[in-house]
């Protein structure tokens, strides 16, 4: 009875044992999926002496100021040997100097050409009243005023001709280089623009332009077919030499022989059916039309006129915007106190212009070019 007692005894007590064993192990495993897993990171600690970097934290950045636009210093203006000059007497001359220039070197220019006139810096009053002279270099400058005390009644006594032919307005100042742009031009007219074609030649200061020019020929002997260019060895019609050129851009000035025999409205009769033969061998041709200078104020040659020559350029004009030509005033520039042509700007005392002239033409186109550039980039 004791021994059986015995064995069950044992037998509970291995089977508590085995049931304990295995509560230990469910809790174990129960601790070892529950535990959380530590960053090998975060434990990491940093080596000696070296810290860690700080967090990045995102900054609004501001953009860098913007450096204001470089603008060229203005230039130092002329010194001249007098602020002032008071006349008292009609005629008589007084000299301004400018240190720095010969007096041939320098353009005058006299605000009001009623009062004073000035001819390479020597002045003269011929009514009462006051004005400016301005001087110019480039694009240099300085100032005189005039004070004119004469009296009204005064005799104006002889005065050389040569102060009333000195150009009003000052020559344009180049500022951009534009002697590429020529490579794909001609200049078409007759004995005036052969005037700058021979400059041209002398010069060499517009590139590699392409001149059609003639002496006598005209608007309606063009049209007619009783003169024409010389180009290729030959003898050609402007629309004919214009297409085998291959050059996009023509600049023209025509009229000089028209106007005087036919009269502005045949002569821009005449303009319609040149340049409509011209477009029609070169439909995408680029016209620019220039207007007539002016004539010498003394000139005896029958029918050249400046009023007419006036008239004729208001209707070029107008005609030129029209058709959607461009417009090349260059006849501002020719002019005297006269209404003439300056001087020093004509070779003939008629209307063909001197190498200065030409110099003054020339600057009138370049400007115009530039212009025309810097609107096709805007």
């Amino acid at each position: 009875m004791i021994r059986k007692t015995t064995c069950v005894l044992l037998c509970l007590s291995m089977l508590f044992s085995i049931f304990a064993a295995g509560c230990s192990n469910e809790s174990e495993s129960a601790s070892a999926q529950t535990a959380p897993i530590e960053s090998t990171q975060a434990t990491m600690a940093p080596p000696e002496n070296e810290t860690l970097p700080p967090e990045t934290e995102t900054e609004e950045t501001t953009p860098p100021e913007t450096e204001p636009e470089q603008t060229e210093p203005a230039p130092e203006p002329l010194v001249l040997s007098a602020d002032t000059l008071t006349f008292t007497a009609k005629g008589k001359a007084q000299k301004v100097t400018c240190e720095e220039f010969d007096v041939e070197d320098l353009f005058w220019s006299i605000e009001d050409t009623s009062i004073a006139l000035v001819a390479q810096g020597s002045v003269i009053a011929l009514a009462p009243g006051n004005t400016v002279l301005h001087v110019y270099y480039e694009d240099r400058e300085a100032a005189c005023q005039i004070v004119s005390e004469v009296d009204p009644e005064e005799k104006l006594p002889y005065i050389d001709p040569y102060y009333y032919h000195q150009p009003l307005l000052r020559p344009p100042v180049v500022k951009q280089e534009v002697t590429d742009y020529f490579d794909d031009v001609i200049i078409m007219g007759d004995s005036m623009t052969y005037s700058l074609y021979q400059w041209q030649n002398l010069y060499h200061g517009l590139g590699n332009v392409l001149f059609l020019v003639r002496g006598g020929v005209s608007l309606n002997s063009l049209v007619t077919g009783y003169r024409k260019f010389f180009y290729g060895g030959q003898e050609c019609r402007p629309e004919d030499a214009i297409a085998k050129s291959g050059r996009k851009k023509l600049y023209v000035l025509m009229g000089a022989n028209d106007v005087p025999q036919y009269g502005i409205e045949k002569s821009m009769e005449l303009w319609d059916e040149l340049l409509g033969n011209i477009l029609e061998k070169t439909p995408d041709l680029e016209i620019h039309i220039e207007s007539l200078t002016p004539v010498w104020t003394d000139a005896e040659y029958p029918g050249f006129t400046n009023d007419d020559f006036d008239a004729y350029n208001v209707i070029l004009r107008a005609y030129a915007e029209e058709h959607g030509y461009g417009y090349v005033d260059i006849a501002p520039y020719f002019k005297d106190s006269t209404n003439g042509i300056a001087k020093d700007y004509c070779s003939d005392n008629l209307m063909h212009a001197s190498y200065r002239g030409c110099d003054v033409w020339v600057k009138v186109l370049e400007t115009y070019i530039a212009e025309q550039l810097e609107g096709e980039k805007s």
